[in-house]
């Protein structure tokens, strides 16, 4: 158990567990060969949703806040004029709702951290040595810290450029590099962080 004053996650005893279903329907269509267009609709339900509020500058606390429903529309797009070059964005558009009548404050309020609006634009290319990078611009809408009407705080809203490299090493297994945030962007984060600007990460990817 956190104590009173320290940072951390508070522990909540009475918390149970949340079910829910899951729809989605979607079409592929290739108009022309270098054309590729994909459309997916989705709508998700939860009973006994969990969500995380926060309780303070450096406290939260995971509750059940009634129903919730997330729907909305998955766009994608990709166009290939060259075998070694891909042009692509797609767009996701999310529409959520907390639903709780006897807590007026969180009644018809967003799932905390759920963004409506996600977004990616960019290009793959090839380059010598079967390495391909992937320059994208990512765009994040609003989104909020909590679903509390009266104590929430809203984020989001910002886009940086980011950049992919990948190199097959065998069949399937992949060796990539991200690095992110190229414009070095200090953008507020929830619980009073701040994104730290340029970051790189790697790794092998495998798939069966």
């Amino acid at each position: 158990v956190t104590a009173p004053g320290a940072s951390g996650e508070l522990a909540n005893p009475g918390l149970r567990p949340e079910s829910g279903r899951g729809r989605d329907f979607g079409i592929d269509w290739q108009p022309v060969a270098v054309v590729n267009v994909g459309v997916r609709a989705f709508f998700n339900t939860i009973q006994d949703a969990i969500v995380t509020g926060v309780v303070n500058a450096t406290q939260t606390r995971s509750e059940n806040a009634g129903s919730a429903q997330a729907r909305g529309l998955e766009f994608d797009l990709r166009y290939a004029p060259k075998a070694e070059l891909v042009l692509f964005t797609n767009l996701t558009r999310t529409l959520s709702r907390v639903d709780n009548p006897s807590s007026p404050d969180i009644h018809r309020t967003e799932v905390p951290f759920s963004p409506g609006a996600i977004a990616n634009i960019g290009l793959s290319g090839q380059l010598p040595g079967q390495w391909t990078i992937s320059p994208y611009f990512q765009w994040v809408g609003r989104y909020f810290d909590s679903n509390s009407r009266n104590g929430r705080l809203a984020f989001g809203n910002y886009g940086v450029l980011n950049l992919r490299l990948q190199r097959p090493l065998a069949a399937g297994i992949d060796l990539f590099a991200d690095l992110n945030n190229l414009g070095n962007r200090h953008y507020r984060m929830p619980f009073d962080f701040r994104d730290p600007g340029v970051n790189a990460f790697g790794g092998v990817h495998v798939s069966f």
